[in-house]
């Protein structure tokens, strides 16, 4: 496994959890995966989400241009 994201948010209303990616893909989610990892990074409680990206831009809409 390339990274365990351990002690993380997911969902509101459920504990916390660990985040195993393999590859650049989730491979797992669930509590206490412990499993080796070339690096791991402690949320903390903190909340995960998923990248907030938009390609799509109009310039004049958005005021950049």
């Amino acid at each position: 496994m390339d990274l365990l994201i351990e002690n993380a948010r997911v969902w509101d209303d459920r504990g916390l959890v660990d985040i195993a990616v393999s590859d650049g893909r989730i491979a797992a989610i669930g509590p206490g995966l412990g499993q080796d990892a070339a690096r791991r990074i402690d949320a903390a409680g903190r909340a995960v989400l998923p990248g907030f990206v938009e390609p799509h831009l109009h310039m004049d809409k958005a005021l950049l241009y």
